[in-house]
């Protein structure tokens, strides 16, 4: 730990770090699932992937609506909301009994995204002394990092070894500790200045701030195709890895081998 970071402020900077990686990894692991999502539906491939797509704008068009209206409620409590809205998203995910109803949970956690993303950094520099703000930042990053690369991997064995369904309850009780520990340790902290509609014309005539804009949209467009990519060849290669190590029938390896 920092010297001059006190307890009181690395608990909840812990529990936001862990809450960015599980959001973010709800966010990737999706991608590797949805084959046996489609399997399990009996929607194509395009179908199934709207629920990465669908999400993805949502979670877009619903965050600077819900922020302007949500500028009045406290940090603490608004966090706590999203985080226990992320976990019924993620339990209707995993006991969806339909294409349509998946998609519905997918909008809720979606919702919660939307949020939480606005809030997780002024929360986190607020949490601790004004010179530790940069490592308060630097500590969300490091769960947002590890997300990335560790999400859609972790998800995508579970699915394999388990179920889609399973990886999504997973997710499920995870949030739910950290919603029980968050809701010990988190500080009290004021809401943000309201922020009205009328006021967000201001925001585009930032020129740098537009440019953060697109650089963000064509990072991330670029990062979600290469993991769709990688997740279709993985669906045989990580069956392959499995099945040598004894986890998996031979049959199951043969089967995406001729699909493939």
């Amino acid at each position: 730990m920092s010297k001059g970071v006190s307890l009181r402020e690395w608990l909840p900077l812990i529990g936001m770090m862990l809450s960015t990686f599980i959001f973010n990894s709800s966010e990737f692991m999706p991608i590797g699932l949805l084959t046996d999502i489609g399997d399990t539906f009996g929607t194509s491939e395009a179908q199934t992937g709207l629920i990465v797509s669908v999400y993805a704008w949502a979670v877009m068009i619903l965050s600077l609506p819900l922020m302007v209206l949500a500028t009045r409620v406290d940090f603490r409590r608004l966090f706590l909301v999203v985080l226990f809205v992320f976990f019924v998203g993620q339990v209707l995910s995993s006991v969806a009994v339909n294409y349509g109803m998946l998609m519905a949970a997918r909008l809720v956690v979606a919702c919660a995204h939307s949020v939480f993303w606005a809030i997780v950094a002024p929360i986190a520099v607020r949490v601790v002394m004004p010179h530790h703000q940069a490592l308060a930042l630097s500590v969300i990053e490091v769960g947002s990092a590890v997300a990335m690369v560790a999400g859609l991997p972790l998800g995508r064995t579970i699915g394999l070894l388990m179920s889609w369904r399973l990886t999504f309850a997973c997710v499920a009780g995870v949030a739910l500790i950290l919603f029980l520990y968050m809701v010990r340790v988190m500080p009290k902290i004021p809401g943000a200045q309201p922020f009205g509609f009328s006021r967000l014309p201001n925001i585009f005539r930032n020129k740098a701030l537009v440019g953060l804009f697109v650089l963000t949209a064509l990072y991330s467009m670029g990062y979600y195709t290469i993991t769709r990519v990688i997740a279709i060849s993985n669906r045989f290669f990580g069956r392959l890895l499995l099945w040598k190590m004894g986890l998996l029938p031979r049959r199951s390896v043969c089967l995406v081998q001729r699909e493939s």
